[in-house]
């Protein structure tokens, strides 16, 4: 898992819009609470789009229960989960946070890079306004650190 999160993606959403702004934050308040709380399609809003996405997609995606679904893809094959110390999007909080839910699982191998932001890349000085303007590459060492987890895993 690149930059990836146990945490619905709606409230990653809402937590990145806060930090932006409030104001906005308030305003999508009451969107969040319908769409986070989708079980079942509503008739007649098939074509509704909320944050990108048709009802359809929130729904199917509310059903879903990430941390068990993390917690059985664990149990049944090896997992690496990456993540950068400078990712504005998914924050070292939901890193840490795989690593208390898959702490007793030693086929999960956790790898926190210092320096890098969500696409692996140097995100050194940047802000939500300014990231990903420069083309950058990712360093070797990530890539080699996948190799090695697949070398390492194969059966």
């Amino acid at each position: 898992m690149l930059a990836g999160t146990p945490v619905h993606l709606l409230d990653v959403l809402m937590e990145q819009i806060k930090k932006q702004s409030v104001e906005l934050y308030d305003e999508y308040l009451p969107i969040y609470d319908h769409i986070r709380n989708l079980k079942v399609p509503v008739a007649g809003q098939h074509n509704y789009v909320y944050f990108g996405y048709y009802q359809f997609f929130w729904v199917d995606y509310n059903l879903i229960d990430i941390e068990d679904e993390t917690f059985l893809a664990s149990e049944k094959h090896p997992l690496l989960i990456m993540q950068g110390d400078l990712d504005l999007q998914v924050s070292v909080k939901d890193f840490k946070l795989y690593k208390d839910l898959l702490a007793e699982n030693n086929d999960v191998v956790f790898k926190l890079y210092e320096g890098l932001n969500h696409c692996f890349v140097d995100g050194e000085g940047e802000t939500i306004n300014n990231a990903y303007k420069k083309k950058k590459m990712i360093p070797e060492y990530v890539f080699v650190d996948i190799y090695d987890f697949i070398e390492n895993n194969r059966k």
